[in-house]
């Protein structure tokens, strides 16, 4: 996929494609969590401006020229670039941070998206058995499944690497949706059984950027 490349200066300036009240994910070098954002203006080539979270554990990270990894939706895919902050504006309950102008947003792997709070009941479907459970840790390129039956044991035909589906039901969405999968590590805490599942991109049903800009809500 080829980069989205973003013209800098004032005359002739490429728009980055953020609609107004658009969110995205902003990781703040020197914090380990990913920050929710929302876009609240721009003036093509020079900056970006987001209202961010009134949080005094993410304060020291809005330092003047502390470097920042921003992802967002759009156009059908996740892109990412990388700023720097150039500015704050904090007036009682606003709180706003100014980036640099981005040089180019790049496509990114959805296998590697940073992963939300959730729980969801779900199925996981192993050949024609069908065990319910809960989805936890959603990310676009995986999640954990917990059995609802408690047990030492995992059921029969739950192994390392086999080809299985997942279906729940994404808050604001009418429908459950159903994505192939792969198992992948095991998690066994006392009677509490969980499987780690990494979606499959090349299925039928995959995970899509509009599903990730559900996460944002």
């Amino acid at each position: 996929m080829a980069e989205m490349k973003i013209k800098g200066g004032n005359a002739g300036a490429e728009r980055l494609s953020l609609e107004i009240g658009a969110k995205v994910l902003a990781l703040f070098r020197g914090s380990s969590v990913a920050s929710k954002a929302l876009f609240v203006g721009m003036e093509p080539g020079r900056y970006l401006v987001f209202s961010v979270p009134g949080s005094a554990a993410l304060e020291p990270h809005l330092a003047k020229g502390n470097a920042v990894n921003v992802r967002f939706a759009g156009a059908g895919e996740v892109f990412s670039f990388d700023s720097r902050v150039i500015g704050r504006l904090v007036e009682q309950s606003v709180s706003l941070v100014v980036l640099d102008y981005p040089v180019a947003a790049r496509p990114i792997e959805m296998r590697r998206e940073t992963r939300s709070d959730s729980y969801c009941p779900a199925v996981l479907n192993v050949g024609k058995e069908s065990h319910p459970g809960s989805v936890v840790d959603l990310s676009a390129g995986g999640c954990r499944f917990i059995f609802a039956r408690a047990g030492e044991n995992f059921p029969g035909g739950v192994t390392a690497g086999r080809e299985v589906s997942v279906s729940f039901q994404m808050p604001g969405r009418e429908n459950a949706q159903l994505f192939a999968c792969r198992i992948g590590n095991f998690g066994h805490e006392k009677s509490l059984l969980s499987v780690g599942l990494r979606f499959d991109l090349k299925g039928e049903a995959t995970f899509s950027a509009d599903m990730l800009t559900d996460l944002l809500k």
